[in-house]
């Protein structure tokens, strides 16, 4: 499964682009195989999967709208 994210903020003003981020985020949530001659199916529930990976990747992408420590001030 993969899902891409695209988000903008805009200046509602001027109508300019005052950030931009996007991101995409992949799992595997099935798998097929043979054991002893057999198949073999695994699955995660897609949905319980899609909500995690969702959740990690708005994390991410919004990663440059939170708090945080450039190099440069750690090393101050």
């Amino acid at each position: 499964m993969t899902v891409e994210l695209t988000v903008g903020l805009f200046d509602t003003k001027t109508g300019g682009t005052i950030w931009r981020g996007s991101g995409i985020a992949t799992e595997k949530v099935g798998e097929l195989s043979l054991a002893g001659g057999e198949p073999y199916f695994s699955a995660k529930d897609p949905n319980e999967a899609y909500g995690q990976m969702v959740s990690r990747l708005i994390g991410r992408v919004t990663e440059d709208l939170r708090p945080g420590w450039t190099s440069e001030e750690r090393t101050r």
